[in-house]
């Protein structure tokens, strides 16, 4: 699985590479010109295959944690291996006459209990046989309270399970300026016209061009933590807190960006924009084989009133599962893995992952998001599936990583009750209405809560 994983990360760099070369002769043609601008072909060029690298970035991140995962699952038994090999169990003679006389008890209990090992538990079988003979009274480590020391395993703590921001991986990131609360961006809502001259010297077409600016609030996403100076100088906790923070800062931002209000500070979330496409997917039976079609309609409405393609489909993670759990008439599976050379699926799955990119659909890339809302509809019950052009949904952020700031203030809590207030926030602007048309969602009451 491992050589699998790390086949997929070059065949993903080799395609990142590829994109990367595309951006190189985009401005390389520029600069050739003696321009400092691209043509318009060339901006759209330019946009794609940018929008190109931050999908394949958004599967290198998770390709690359599952590889992580599978090397330190591998140096653990690697370990415990060497270990075994360097102390052997010991048998015969000494104390009480039973097999433990020179050490090891310990180490097959353990093995026993989480290793399922059968040799260790042969050898504590033997032990128990042997003991028997001796009348000794049994002692615990309640005996020795100095000695038995508690091992708290600091590089296996366990931060709270947070979603995370794979929206915000896939859509196209900018960076934010310097100066300033709003960002403005000029619409063209009428356009010049061209006709056909009805008869030499008659009038040609004149149609008056117009615009609307499109204003962008910049907004501040913010949380902090107040904690006394000892467990910060004597116990370190102030990393743990502001990874918490951040952790926290990304699930918001990102839940913002596809279902804010656009009120009380939050972005205007892509559901809540004015203009988009909008089909509905009644069904009191839901099928995967029903909700098919409606998706090829999502994508033909973006197609047609973008002029452009769709390229992601954007769901919740629940029903991407439903998705994977969905059996033709004969018990095949619908969506097939990738590694299994599909044939004729409804959809490809990628490298098994709990949100990011999961795989495709109608040549779609499918981004599972927790940040989806559950709560829709009538019965609160139902979700949705956003079909888009990632590249038409813009994020202006300070930080290319879309980390947050980290603040410690000292003052004044710090001399009156020696508290230390942690602070992480940060800066973004966002929008998805620059082009409503890329965006169509698929919603309904063929959505509620999946079964399976």
């Amino acid at each position: 699985m491992l050589e699998a994983i790390r086949a997929t990360i070059r065949e993903l760099l080799a395609q990142r590479s590829g994109h990367e070369a595309d951006i190189d002769k985009i401005i390389a043609s520029a600069e050739g010109r003696g321009e400092g601008a691209l043509t318009g072909a060339e901006e759209r060029s330019f946009r794609d295959a940018k929008h190109a690298v931050n999908l394949i970035d958004a599967e290198l991140r998770a390709a690359r944690a599952r590889e992580a995962d599978l090397v330190g699952e591998q140096a653990v038994r690697d370990e415990a291996a060497k270990l075994r090999s360097q102390y052997p169990p010991l048998k015969g003679g000494g104390m009480y006459g039973t097999s433990y006389s020179g050490g090891g008890f310990v180490r097959d209990a353990v093995a026993k209990r989480f290793g399922n090992d059968p040799a260790a538990e042969a050898r504590l079988n033997e032990h128990q046989s042997q003991a028997q003979s001796w009348e000794q009274r049994a002692v615990g480590t309640g005996a020795f309270a100095g000695l038995s020391i508690p091992q708290y395993l600091l590089e296996e703590f366990a931060p709270l399970a947070r979603a995370s921001a794979p929206f915000l991986s896939a859509i196209r990131r900018l960076n934010l300026p310097e100066q300033g609360m709003s960002i403005e961006i000029s619409r063209l809502t009428t356009g010049s016209t061209v006709e056909a001259q009805t008869v030499e010297g008659a009038a040609v077409s004149e149609t008056n061009i117009d615009d609307t600016l499109l204003s962008i609030p910049v907004r501040t996403y913010s949380g902090a933590q107040d904690v006394s100076r000892q467990a910060v100088d004597r116990a370190g906790v102030d990393q743990i807190i502001f990874g918490d923070l951040a952790a926290d800062y990304l699930r918001k931002v990102d839940a913002g960006a596809i279902n804010g209000a656009g009120a009380n500070g939050q972005h205007l979330g892509l559901l809540n924009v004015a203009g988009i496409g909008a089909l509905t997917y009644t069904d009191a039976s839901p099928s995967v084989t029903e909700v098919w079609p409606k998706i090829a309609q999502a994508a033909s409405t973006v197609a047609t009133n973008r002029f452009l393609p769709a390229d992601v489909l954007l769901m919740h993670p629940r029903r991407w599962a439903w998705f994977n759990a969905a059996l033709d008439s004969t018990g095949r599976p619908l969506v097939s893995p990738e590694a299994n050379g599909p044939h004729n699926a409804v959809a490809i799955a990628g490298t098994p992952a709990a949100e990011g990119f999961v795989g495709t659909l109608q040549g779609l890339h499918v981004i599972a998001d927790a940040g989806i809302p559950t709560n829709l509809g009538a019965g609160t019950n139902e979700d949705i599936i956003v079909v888009l052009r990632a590249s038409d949904v813009l994020l202006w952020t300070e930080e290319s990583d879309l980390m947050p700031r980290q603040l410690r203030v000292d003052e004044p809590a710090a001399t009156a009750t020696l508290q230390v207030r942690l602070v992480a926030y940060g800066y973004s602007a966002y929008t998805a209405g620059r082009y409503p048309s890329a965006i169509c969602t698929v919603g309904g009451s063929g959505l509620t809560t999946p079964t399976f």
